[in-house]
């Protein structure tokens, strides 16, 4: 007895007197009782506790004790309904056991039990409330049911009870702590209230009924109990023995309510995910009746849990529930997550990542206890972050520990993460790699927000070495992987537009197979932007033939400038030598510089315009001219590049640096007899696109619904030209906004051709004793418009521009050629564009197909303004020499572009009848004009308005004899008023005016074409169109189906089928004078002969006559001295070349020929 008493009922220190004797004992000799926590305390002072415990229950409601003791008592129901703690019955029979216990134990326990006179419930056992562990937290008392145990130390050792104690006092129950623990759903919370009112009415005393009845009032309120209605219907026995429990039986409903790890999906459903697999138990699974890692499955159709010796099957909701084993979603041994010493000793190249992956560790690269700064790579996978998107989001979610052996080399790494609130501990040794910092990734755009949808992270590393990152969006969707070049790909993320898919994180593969993940990084800090001030703009497009601008207008009308840089991820910036091991192209270097291959990280362009050049690599074998434009994939866009808008990569490009990686392309803009223009202008217009919508999305805070591309009217299909543009900005909408495939763009605008844009942009003061002419030198159209009194009355463009200037300059590259002047102005552009004094240029590209004027247009473009200005002045003063070839075809190309222009406008004064008093304002642009110095001409006005001069005074001598008296007087006062030579100053003015000008395009005239169609220029007598009776059209008339079907007062006339004119019977000269105008200016010596033979005139004439046998369709292109200027004497194709002949008559060719 006395051993039951000392080790199971009292505990190790009962109280005794410290005196013997048959004397009176003294209190002070008796000393406080010491109660073991392991031991139950009855001897006869256990139901003096529970006496007490009924006593503190029925004490005045409202007292802090009183309450106190309800909700302990209340817990006691609570663990006890839901199996966190049960009944342990000791029996009359175990307990008079005499092997076991005292023979006098049931004599003491029996003999002070406080049994009332018929009472049913007399003691017939002890029954004790014991948790798994054996820990006793209370036992059976009838006047209170439960009443807990006073000795509660053991409670703090025992893992399953901590969950259910005060944090301020872990010697009391905590009723808040308890309930969020247990009570999950709806249907627990209903059967715990249920539960306790029927405890109350029915297990109860009536004296202690209201004190349990309050307490679930106020706990569990009804709202819909009918008054009378409070007695529970169902019954439960006075003895807990017999009660009903929530988990007993186990209804598998409850027991996947009751799971903690379990959440619910979109679409219906849950998902389950099992721990039963986890290396390690936390200990918050030991708080739990029905354990979680005892939840099991053996398929996608139920759930198996194990309590006890019983387990219980849970059907789940086919098709909806999903399963899924939390182990594989962490990364195991075999697969250990990397770690690595931090790139930079600063922490600048990593400050996107969130800092809990880094730490300061022994440097693992030697034996002393040197520190690093390393970063960690977080033990999870993409599944991971399928299943747990939004972890990074809380900073509280994630924690790692790092352990190291005595010197402070890592050893392992213990990782905690809080999933669906619960604690999830996963320990890893991790693997050191070494080259893992060597590694890089940009991510761009830099910025992000919730409107915009694409995300591309560009990387540089040895696969086999480094691996590959991968960028994940905030849905933990997992991104594009793009193998580019051997050692660069890049990670794409591309949303529908239906959610934001913003960049989150980065996880790493290894470089084996099909990469094994090695672990992942949070990232922090990348600057998002607001989407509630995002206003519109409109783009305007200038794709030219050598050089390409835009310009937006969100408010005012600006020239677009890339300022918009990739955002370092990962790693340092690889110098040219270290990228890929050169392979970047160029000789190593210790210095990073800028390389083709994605987005620039320091843009050029800052004149605003940049070379049509387009870059596409070799890698990829499919990428070639046979792939059509329908044909183009996102990925592409990545497999190509504009180096112009790459600072610093002009002369590597044009020394042909990169051709080992790279396939250059240019001449976007026109079909070639040599090459297709396609899908490489698409591929540039949509990359292109792609930086327009980013720069102005993030840098301006705009979306673009409007689109104007200018073209020039030489341009023999721009409905085509303009279906492609719009197909490109579609696909980039679609890309950057979500927006649909099938959407159609907004505001597109095809109307605009370039050389409205220009006169749009130059607005002068009306003035109707002026008349305007524009002139827009591109590189492969110059584009005229005229305008008198804010009205325009011509627009025009001819297919001789900087690209012709280039083709008879290339003759001065061939030395066998031995042309006048050919090594001054190989020096000349040796100067010019490499800056060498002295030193004669020569093309080095080993590309064939790279001529003068790419690699003109692309060396300019790495000249500012002033440094351009300082060689350009140098040069003139130097001058091409005399007799040179280049000189003399220079001016003369000059003198032609402005001879058709002013033609125009000498016919526009004739046919309006204008009696002009001040003239002609004169506005030129383009960047053609930059090359005036090959002609010994400043970029000065007064130079130019002499050329002006000339040229006018020799058309006007000519056409005044074609003019009727009453005719003649509007040429005779004609004059050059005014020039203005927009790149006089700079060279971006000139250029930029046509994109400029296309965002005014609300401006514009609404007058029809056919008041705008260009002049004859040539008078074409006996023009017979199909079988109608011969008509004449002057020089200046216009030129159009609008003048014919006037002319021949035939309004049906839509097709020509057939055309044919009267030739002079003469054709060994100008069939009209104005032809010989234009090779009468290349007679420098003065006088009125061109020196032309007559066999060279008879060729020239035809070629005009063929032109108007040729017109056919309801389109006629051009006009007559249109095709004499672009199609005879500057010839599209292989035939002679007429102006050289004019050269060599003067002298101008070859000296000794």
């Amino acid at each position: 007895m006395a051993n039951f008493i000392n080790k199971n009922i009292v505990g190790d220190g009962p109280s005794v007197s410290t005196a013997r004797g048959f004397r009176a004992i003294k209190k002070t000799d008796i000393g406080s009782p010491v109660y073991d926590a392991r031991y139950f305390e009855t001897f006869p002072t256990v139901w003096a506790s529970a006496y007490a415990f009924s006593r503190e229950l029925g004490g005045n409601g409202g007292s802090a004790a009183a309450d106190l003791a309800v909700e302990e008592w209340a817990t006691l129901f609570l663990l006890h309904f839901f199996g966190a703690v049960h009944l342990h019955a000791f029996s009359k029979t175990d307990l008079q056991n005499h092997q076991l216990y005292d023979k006098d134990l049931w004599l003491a326990l029996s003999g002070t039990y406080p049994e009332k006179s018929g009472d049913s419930n007399a003691l017939d056992a002890l029954h004790l409330l014991e948790t798994d562990a054996g820990t006793v937290v209370g036992a059976y008392y009838p006047e209170t049911v439960f009443f807990p145990s006073r000795g509660r130390s053991a409670w703090r050792a025992d893992g399953q009870m901590r969950a259910y104690l005060n944090e301020s006092d872990p010697n009391s129950l905590s009723w808040a702590r308890s309930r969020q623990e247990l009570i999950a759903t709806d249907h627990a919370r209903d059967s715990f209230r249920e539960h306790l009112e029927s405890i109350a009415y029915y297990a109860l005393p009536t004296s202690m009924r209201p004190r349990l009845l309050n307490f679930v009032a106020n706990e569990f309120p009804r709202s819909n109990r009918a008054p009378g209605d409070e007695r529970p219907t169902r019954e439960v026995d006075k003895h807990p023995a017999h009660w009903p429990l929530f988990h007993l039986p186990p209804d598998p409903t409850q027991l996947l309510e009751a799971y903690p790890l379990r959440r619910q999906k979109d679409e219906g459903g849950y998902i389950y995910y099992l721990v039963d697999k986890m290396p390690h138990t936390e200990p918050w699974m030991e708080t739990m009746t029905y354990k979680p890692y005892h939840y099991s499955s053996a398929d996608s159709s139920s759930v198996t849990v194990q309590h006890g010796r019983k387990q219980t099957q849970c059907p789940l909701q086919l098709g909806l529930d999903e399963i899924v084993q939390l182990e594989t979603l962490f990364l195991d041994e075999r697969s250990a997550p990397f770690w690595c010493d931090a790139p930079t000793k600063t922490e600048a190249h990593v400050s996107l990542i969130h800092p809990l992956h880094r730490s300061e560790v022994a440097d693992p690269r030697v034996t002393q206890t040197d520190k690093v700064f390393a970063a960690f790579l977080a033990p999870i996978n993409d599944e991971f972050l399928r299943h747990f998107p939004d972890i990074a989001g809380d900073a509280t979610a994630v924690s790692k520990t790092v352990l190291t052996d005595p010197s402070g080399k890592v050893v392992q790494v213990d990782w905690r993460f809080t999933l669906l609130g619960r604690s999830i501990n996963w320990r890893t040794r991790p693997i050191y790699s070494r080259d893992l910092k060597g590694s890089s990734l940009a991510l761009y755009p830099p910025r992000t927000s919730k409107q915009w949808h694409l995300y591309a992270a560009y990387g540089i590393g040895d696969k086999n070495k480094c691996g590959r990152w991968n960028l994940v969006d905030e849905h933990g969707v997992l991104g594009t992987a793009l193998p580019v070049e051997e050692d660069e790909y890049v990670s794409v993320l591309q949303g529908d537009g239906s959610r934001p898919n913003r960049p989150r994180y980065l996880m790493l593969s290894d470089g084996e197979g099909d990469g094994q993940v090695r672990g992942v990084f949070f990232l922090a800090g990348l600057t998002d932007v607001s989407t509630q001030s995002v206003t519109e703009a409109q783009l305007a497009v200038d794709f030219g033939t050598s050089n390409t601008c835009l310009a937006f207008r969100n408010g005012k009308s600006e020239v677009v400038k890339f300022k918009l840089s990739p955002e370092r991820l990962w790693g340092t910036r690889p110098t040219k030598g270290e990228a890929a091991g050169g392979a970047l192209g160029g000789a190593l270097t210790t210095a990073p510089l800028e390389q083709p291959g994605f987005v620039p990280f320091e843009w050029g362009g800052d004149k605003g315009y940049f070379p049509t050049v387009l870059l596409s690599r070799k890698f990829d074998p499919q990428l070639n001219e046979s792939l059509l434009p329908a044909q183009l994939k996102l990925r592409h866009l990545f497999e190509v590049d504009i180096p112009g808008l790459h600072k610093g990569l002009e002369e590597r490009l044009n020394e042909g640096t990169f051709n080992r990686l790279w396939e250059p392309h240019w001449n976007l803009k026109w079909e070639q007899k040599d090459s297709k223009s396609e899908p490489w202008r698409t591929l540039f217009l949509e990359l292109l696109m792609l930086y327009a919508h980013t720069e102005i999305f993030f840098s301006h805070g705009a979306k673009l619904d409007g689109y104007t591309f200018t073209f020039p009217l030489a341009l023999s299909n721009p409905d085509g030209f303009h279906q492609q543009a719009e197909d490109s900005v579609r696909r980039v909408r679609h890309y950057c906004y979500g927006t649909a495939l099938t959407d159609a763009v907004p505001n597109y605008d095809g109307t605009i051709d370039e050389s409205t844009a220009i006169a749009l942009e130059i607005r002068l003061p009306d003035d109707p004793d002026t008349i305007e002419l524009f002139i827009d030198i591109g590189g492969g159209s110059t584009d005229y418009a005229v305008r008198y009194n804010n009205r325009l009355v011509v627009l025009d463009s001819v297919k001789v521009a900087g690209r012709t200037f280039f083709e008879f300059g290339e003759k001065n590259l061939k030395p066998e050629l031995e042309l006048n002047g050919a090594v001054q102005f190989r020096r000349h552009l040796g100067k010019l564009i490499q800056g060498k004094e002295g030193a004669e240029f020569k093309i080095v590209n080993p590309d064939k197909r790279y001529g003068l004027g790419v690699a003109y247009s692309v060396g300019i473009n790495a000249l500012d303004d002033s440094e351009f200005a300082k060689r350009e002045a140098a040069l003139l003063e130097q001058t091409m020499g005399d007799f040179s070839y280049q000189q003399y075809r220079t001016q003369l190309f000059f003198r032609h572009v402005l001879a058709y222009g002013l033609l125009q406008v000498c016919a526009a004064v004739v046919h309006e009848k204008l009696s002009l008093a001040s003239g002609i304002n004169l506005v030129l642009s383009g960047n053609g004009w930059g090359l005036l110095l090959f002609a010994d001409l400043s970029r000065k006005s007064d130079a130019l308005r002499d050329e002006a001069t000339f040229v006018l005074n020799l058309l006007t001598s000519q056409l005044k004899q074609t003019l009727a008296e009453d005719e003649r007087q509007y040429l005779d006062a004609l004059k050059i008023f005014e020039m203005r030579l927009l790149n006089k100053k700079d060279l971006s003015t000139a250029k930029t005016s046509v994109a400029l000008g296309a965002l005014k395009k609300n401006d514009a005239q609404p007058n029809g074409d056919e008041f705008r169609r260009p002049f004859s220029g040539i008078t074409v007598n006996g023009l017979r169109i199909d079988k109608s009776s011969p008509i004449a059209v002057r020089w200046w008339e216009r030129w159009g189906l609008a003048e014919f079907r006037q002319k021949l007062n035939n309004t049906g006339l839509v097709n020509i089928s057939k055309a044919d004119f009267e030739l002079p019977s003469d054709t060994e000269k100008p069939i009209d004078p104005v032809l010989g105008v234009f090779t009468l200016l290349g007679n420098f010596s003065g006088g009125g002969e061109d020196g032309l033979p007559a066999s060279t005139w008879k060729s020239m004439n035809h070629g005009v006559r063929d032109y108007v046998r040729g017109m056919q369709g309801k389109n006629v292109q051009g006009s007559p001295i249109n095709h004499f200027l672009s199609n005879v004497l500057y010839a599209q194709d292989e035939r002679e070349d007429f102006l050289d002949k004019l050269a060599e008559e003067h002298d101008h060719f070859t000296r000794d020929k």
